[in-house]
């Protein structure tokens, strides 16, 4: 259910990264945002750095440009519906790097996009210089407040790999309570599908029902010093 546009614009904010540089002073930049705009429900997708500070629960990223895609789908505005996004961002080194985005298991959109910034801050290379990222699924919690808006997070999942557009129709027709990696996916019964995607390839995987609890102890043994301190 989304919110009016004029008296409650919340935009539905799919995917938030954030890094920050830690010279003197922690500055935070949202160097990947995705969400569907209050105004009219378009898919905006965003590389362009933003400080964190310059933003607020109103905030959509800028209109379309090297750095922005700004695509209006029909088929997101029907309430009460489950959709299946998937967006894939493709670096390049000697040509410009590309979004393409799918809804439903369809292509609707292809763009030259520049890729996220190799260094923070847009400055030149700097060893010296500790940087962290993190990310928000659903509404960071800085920009929560009451609102008509209502919608569900489905399973997610970031990967490391251009995905083929031949398995984004399979991943669809997994549905919206598939639970595992994609290593040996089924349908409907019939036999397992090899796998869609290497698993050392997924970096992030979320769902509702898959959980496991951490404690402190664990967590220190899992991750490394510089992510017990994020965490933490």
């Amino acid at each position: 259910r989304f919110s009016d546009p004029r008296s409650d614009p919340h935009c539905v904010r799919l995917l938030t990264l954030v890094r920050t540089l830690q010279p003197a002073k922690e500055q935070h930049l949202v160097c990947l945002a995705v969400v569907l705009s209050a105004r009219d429900k378009a898919i905006i997708v965003t590389t362009q750095e933003t400080p964190l500070a310059h933003t607020g629960p109103d905030w959509e990223p800028e209109a379309v440009s090297d750095w922005t895609a700004r695509v209006w789908c029909p088929d997101l505005l029907q309430e009460g519906h489950w959709h299946h996004l998937v967006f894939v961002l493709n670096r390049a080194v000697l040509k410009n790097s590309a979004l393409s985005i799918y809804v439903d298991g369809q292509h609707v959109y292809t763009q030259k996009l520049h890729y996220i910034s190799q260094n923070p801050g847009g400055g030149a290379a700097n060893l010296t210089v500790a940087s962290s990222v993190y990310g928000y699924v659903g509404t960071p919690p800085m920009w929560r407040r009451y609102s008509r808006l209502s919608w569900k997070q489905g399973p997610c999942h970031l990967m490391e790999e251009v995905l083929s557009p031949h398995c984004i129709p399979t991943m669809f027709q997994l549905g919206p309570h598939y639970l595992a990696s994609f290593q040996a996916p089924q349908i409907y019964g019939n036999e397992p599908y090899p796998p869609i995607v290497a698993e050392e390839k997924i970096v992030f995987g979320l769902n509702a029902k898959a959980v496991s609890y951490l404690t402190l102890a664990k967590i220190r043994k899992l991750y490394s010093r510089a992510d017990n301190k994020s965490i933490a």
